[in-house]
């Protein structure tokens, strides 16, 4: 029989849980855990048990650049760290849109890879984070070229000039780009046009004239 039944004075407690959490982190950092006290009271019983979280610990971020050491092991004549599948090393690639952000991080990637990398970008002058990197490698390692990917002939002449200096070329990264925001009722078909020149028919123009000179030097 319900016991609330046989004694009217026994009332019915609603058996909802409630848990308190309290968190502590240890003080050793080469192990840190979440010291965790769980509270519950739960019709009229109070249970404490611990619980250990273990933290992910950030990554340390390192001293030198990866690529200034790969670039300066291949000057020495030292075998470089890159596995062999992905070494590029006396190869010649040509970046477009790599004063800063992605551009550059693939230039670095690349360099890191062993190798020899131009950078084509519309700015007159690249970022003071592509200047510390450039500065960290070896002389002809990273050059930059202020040129507009939408001036064609400019771009043919320059990129043939590359070849010519390094007997061929290995390949393109094409990363130039814009973008442009504005309200879909306001956004002109001008700045649409531009927008897709650069985007589009500037990573043609790109390619088109890498290849030539591959083509021109016989290299793949």
């Amino acid at each position: 029989m319900d016991p609330a039944v046989k004694n009217p004075d026994l009332k019915v407690q609603d058996l909802s849980l409630l848990s308190t959490i309290d968190e502590s982190e240890t003080e050793d950092a080469s192990t840190t855990t979440t010291a965790t006290d769980i509270t519950e009271i739960h019709s009229g019983q109070t249970t404490t048990r611990a619980a250990s979280i273990p933290k992910t610990s950030s990554a340390a971020t390192p001293s030198e650049s990866p690529a200034a050491n790969v670039q300066a092991k291949a000057h020495a004549g030292q075998e470089s760290s890159v596995p062999s599948l992905f070494s590029l090393a006396a190869m010649v690639i040509v970046t477009t849109g790599g004063a800063r952000g992605i551009g550059l991080s693939m230039a670095q990637s690349l360099i890191e890879c062993g190798a020899t990398v131009h950078v084509l970008d519309r700015l007159p002058n690249p970022s003071p984070e592509f200047d510390r990197f450039a500065t960290s490698l070896p002389t002809g390692t990273l050059t930059y070229h202020p040129i507009d990917v939408l001036d064609v002939p400019a771009l043919n002449t320059l990129i043939a000039r590359i070849a010519d200096k390094h007997c061929g070329l290995d390949g393109l990264i094409a990363v130039a780009g814009i973008q442009y925001e504005a309200p879909a009722l306001t956004y002109s078909a001008e700045t649409c046009n531009h927008v897709l020149a650069v985007n589009i028919t500037g990573v043609l123009s790109s390619a088109q004239a890498v290849a030539r000179a591959m083509l021109a030097h016989g290299t793949p």
